[in-house]
């Protein structure tokens, strides 16, 4: 029996080791809530013990168990299996971090003609690499810990409404039920193919950083940016009118995605490179993944200065 892995990430090891820069495996972290900088190992950052274990019956109904079981697949009612985890391990980091790879290889050494005449991604790798981003985005604790502020929001609101005790209470979300929410999410393939049209359908740019400074990714790092003002909708989710969603490849390369109905200036850079010198746009993405970091700013580089604006 494999033994079981106890710090389980919720961003893969693998794509923080592009911040690892000269210290291999370690990395520099910026925590919002504290207000102090320190270096870490990879291993102990964007994880947590036990994040995805979870025993069978309580996501899974004893009728589907048993069909589960008529099937060939026997899973123990009463055991927490890492299912979860060792799908994520083999299934989609394995063949993510190969596609990554490809990326930051092509981004490395892109020569001046490849970045004016070639694709930096195959459409059909475009394709995979969305469901991998569709399962990136729902796996992270921002989300977990999104489903508990939304219960509580609910809560006061139904208390300014005069509910009674036993009425907001209904409304209480613990620690258990976030989890088993959070874990059915993850596991509701109709949920995921709708997250990965979303980010299929937008307009891919692949920045490369030629800049002294460096991008800074976080612990919720696929960031998404409203263009358009709603005083009702924010209009900053994977499907709103002009969109732009950034996901930080490495500290010299940048995933950009745009709405392409609203940024018409992009729909001719589909899948291109561009190369960024302007100091003042890589200060812009990092303030924004900073501002969006659900507590945890990761660097390459000691200097994190920009992240005084931020706080």
């Amino acid at each position: 029996m494999a033994q079981a892995t106890k710090k389980q990430h919720y961003v893969p090891q693998f794509y923080l080791n592009a911040w690892g820069g000269a210290k291999k495996h370690q990395i520099i972290v910026y925590d919002k809530e504290l207000d102090l900088k320190r270096i870490n190992s990879i291993k102990d950052v964007a994880s947590e013990r036990f994040f995805y274990d979870i025993s069978p019956k309580e996501i899974f109904s004893d009728k589907f168990i048993d069909c589960l079981c008529k099937k060939g697949l026997v899973l123990n009612k009463n055991e927490v299996p890492q299912l979860i985890e060792r799908a994520y391990s083999e299934e989609v980091e394995a063949p993510f971090s190969v596609l990554l790879k490809k990326i930051l290889i092509s981004a490395r050494d892109a020569s001046p003609w490849h970045i004016k005449n070639c694709f930096f991604i195959k459409e059909d790798d475009k394709e995979l690499f969305s469901a991998f981003l569709a399962l990136q985005y729902i796996r992270l604790k921002h989300v977990r810990t999104g489903i508990q502020a939304t219960a509580n929001t609910v809560m006061e609101f139904a208390t300014t409404l005069g509910a009674s005790l036993s009425e907001i209470t209904k409304y209480s979300v613990t620690d258990e039920i976030a989890k088993k929410t959070h874990i059915q999410m993850m596991l509701d393939a109709k949920n995921l193919s709708m997250l990965t049209a979303c980010f299929f359908r937008l307009v891919w740019i692949l920045g490369i950083n030629r800049t002294k400074q460096k991008f800074f990714t976080s612990d919720n790092p696929i960031v998404s940016w409203a263009h358009i003002y709603n005083s009702i909708y924010s209009m900053n989710g994977l499907a709103s009118k002009g969109v732009e969603v950034f996901f930080p490849l490495s500290p010299d390369a940048i995933l950009i995605m745009f709405d392409g109905s609203y940024h018409k200036q992009a729909l001719p850079h589909e899948r291109n490179y561009i190369e960024i010198s302007d100091n003042a746009l890589i200060n812009r993405y990092n303030s924004l993944i900073a501002f969006h970091a659900d507590r945890f700013v990761f660097s390459s580089e000691w200097d994190m200065s920009l992240l005084e604006s931020t706080k």
